[in-house]
């Protein structure tokens, strides 16, 4: 069978700079409190972490969709982009911490 080695270096990248960092955040106090407070819709799905769960979802900011993607393991993908609003929301969706007066995610397929 074929390997595309490249495309096996850059997922072990995002493995290693993106989601374990990112689940470590949200087994900690810090992340389960930022996720709690400032993310109820993911943090009522987290009793599904484990759950391969195929999804089309979307991240809302300030009451407006501010992204859409899918994944097979839905609620680990949006811990990744829980970890990421708490970091860097700049970078990583266009906003200041400051201007982050909402954010919610949503299941648009159900699993």
């Amino acid at each position: 069978m074929y390997k595309n080695k490249n495309k096996s270096k850059s997922f072990d990248k995002y493995l290693k700079t993106h989601f374990q960092p990112a689940m470590r955040w949200a087994a900690s106090t810090e992340g389960i409190s930022y996720i709690r407070d400032r993310i109820s819709t993911l943090y009522a799905l987290l009793p599904n972490i484990n759950d391969c769960m195929f999804a089309v979802y979307s991240v809302w900011l300030n009451d407006k969709c501010s992204y859409v993607g899918q994944s097979i393991r839905t609620v680990k993908r949006l811990i990744v982009h829980a970890w990421h609003l708490s970091q860097d929301p700049e970078l990583y969706f266009g906003l200041k911490d400051t201007e982050l007066a909402s954010i919610k995610v949503r299941i648009e397929t159900p699993p």
